[in-house]
């Protein structure tokens, strides 16, 4: 933590492995962070300044991209080992909802408006799953895009999801751009 007044640090967490995504629920005072070394998500509290709990799964692994759903108290985690998209109560850490995804996932996003997660995989596409109940998701789209296409952003506002291009198949590096309807 820093105070932004002081620019001093005031505290920190201490996790037991190197820190990925992680999303953070500030009226909870809950910050959830994915740790792929030690195959577990850590649950901290940010007024203590310390994990209150740890997730620990043994299959999949390797969780790096992660989403919050706050109005539906959910985490979604995409794991890379085997490519899986998890939705998980955010409470507890209960699963509600696992299906394959994009392979080597690197971002993944909870669209509020339309009920929809957008995950890039290095594996050359990008998933739309949509919520179709109150614990289930089905996949609506998967678009083609490149190998090692994988970093991206959604720009909700704008209704677009940028995705970072490397050179590839005599391709020049780029920003392909996808824009979804409402």
């Amino acid at each position: 933590m820093i105070d932004a007044a002081t620019h001093k640090q005031t505290g920190d967490i201490k996790l037991p492995a190197h820190p990925e995504s992680f999303q953070l629920d500030a009226k909870a005072n809950r910050l959830w962070v994915n740790l792929p070394g030690s195959g577990m998500i850590g649950v901290a509290d940010i007024k203590q300044h310390q994990l209150v709990d740890k997730w620990k799964k043994l299959l999949p692994r390797a969780n790096f991209p992660m989403a919050y759903d706050a109005g539906q108290h959910r985490i979604i985690v995409g794991y890379r080992v085997p490519a899986t998209l998890k939705v998980l109560d955010s409470n507890t850490g209960k699963e509600i909802f696992s299906s394959g995804m994009a392979g080597d996932a690197d971002d993944l996003y909870w669209d509020d408006k339309t009920k929809q997660i957008l995950v890039s995989g290095g594996s050359g596409s990008v998933n739309v799953f949509k919520q179709t109940g109150p614990a289930t998701y089905k996949e609506v789209a998967n678009i083609p895009t490149r190998d090692g296409a994988r970093t991206s952003l959604w720009v909700p506002e704008l209704r677009l999801f940028i995705l970072a291009a490397r050179t590839s198949d005599g391709k020049p590096a780029a920003l392909l751009l996808y824009q979804f309807a409402d």
